[in-house]
C-alpha cells in the first residue's frame, strides 16, 4: 500500500513537472550586465546588457539598457543592428510591457521610433515618466506594424528580466 502511494506521489509529480509551454512567439532572454562597454554614452547607461536578439530579419536589438534623466525621468535603450535604417524603422510602432510585484497594475507604453545615431552607433532611446518605479522583473518588448497594427498583431517579442534601474 505504501508503495503504491510512493509510485502514485512520484508519477504525479512528473506529471505537473513536465508541463510544456506553448508560447512560440517570445524569446526568452537570460542575459547578464555588460562588464565591459564601447563607448562613453554606453557606460552612462544602468543595468546594460548583451541582448543580440531580432524582432524581425532586419531589425535586431543588439543590447538594452536604462538611463536615468533625473527624478522619475528615465529613458529606455535599445542599441540597433548597423544595417537597420530609418525606413525600416518607420513602418514598426514599439509597445512596452512592464512587470513588477509592487506595481498595482502593469506598466505599459507604445511608441513610434525614432533612429538616433550616438557615437557612431545606432539607437532607439525612448524617454518615459516612471513614477515609484524603481526595478521591473520583466518587460517585454514587441514591434507591430504602425500602419495596421490590428491587423499584423505582434510580429516580434522579446523578454527582459530583471531590470533595475536605481543605482
Amino acid at each position: 500500500m505504501i508503495l503504491k502511494k510512493g509510485v502514485f506521489l512520484v508519477l504525479l509529480l512528473l506529471i505537473v513537472g513536465c508541463k510544456t509551454e506553448k508560447k512560440e512567439k517570445t524569446i526568452e532572454i537570460v542575459s547578464t550586465p555588460i562588464e565591459k562597454t564601447e563607448s562613453p554614452f554606453e557606460k552612462k547607461l544602468l543595468d546594460l546588457r548583451n541582448v543580440n536578439k531580432k524582432f524581425i530579419d532586419g531589425f535586431v536589438v543588439e543590447k538594452f539598457g536604462m538611463q536615468k534623466i533625473k527624478d522619475s525621468i528615465y529613458t529606455f535603450v535599445f542599441k540597433l543592428n548597423d544595417s537597420i535604417n530609418e525606413q525600416t524603422l518607420n513602418k514598426y510602432s514599439i509597445g512596452i510591457k512592464g512587470f513588477d510585484s509592487d506595481l498595482k497594475k502593469d506598466y505599459r507604453s507604445s511608441f513610434s521610433p525614432k533612429l538616433k545615431i550616438i557615437e557612431g552607433n545606432k539607437y532607439i532611446v525612448q524617454r518615459r515618466k516612471l513614477i515609484n518605479i524603481k526595478h521591473f522583473d520583466s518587460i517585454d518588448v514587441y514591434i507591430y506594424e504602425r500602419k495596421n497594427f490590428k491587423k499584423s498583431g505582434r510580429l516580434g517579442e522579446i523578454k527582459i528580466r530583471n531590470i533595475l534601474f536605481e543605482e
